[in-house]
């Protein structure tokens, strides 16, 4: 995630989250739009977690090692429980996994994934 703030001339603040395609770092982009409605959904878990945290104490704790493994998982549960999981690629789902290992997530097993990819 990547995440902007500026104020313009008219103290108007304007907040842009750029996503990372994590996913698809293979080719680098995405033909499946449920994969892309799913990357989206976890920016937008973040998203919402900054408005209801405030963005200071958002990147406060997203700049600790514990509280941005926290945050994370609480955008990957968002993934993963999202409708359109279950019609992501199972690439996708893998990677998604594998990532939610990373963030501290122990087994999951929500999809079960017919074949690794060969790539």
């Amino acid at each position: 995630m990547n995440l902007t703030q500026k104020t313009d001339f008219f103290g108007i603040t304007e907040m842009k989250i750029g996503v990372k395609l994590l996913f698809n770092k293979w080719e680098g982009y995405s033909d499946n739009a449920n994969d892309i409605i799913n990357m989206f959904e976890h920016e937008n878990k973040h998203y919402s977690d900054i408005k209801e945290m405030g963005l200071n104490k958002f990147l406060k704790i997203f700049n600790t090692a514990h509280g941005k493994k926290y945050l994370e998982r609480r955008a990957i549960e968002k993934m993963i429980n999202h409708e359109s999981f279950d019609k992501c690629s199972d690439r996708y789902k893998l990677g998604v996994y594998k990532y939610a290992v990373e963030n501290g997530y122990g087994i999951i097993s929500k999809v079960k994934i017919k074949q690794l990819p060969l790539k």
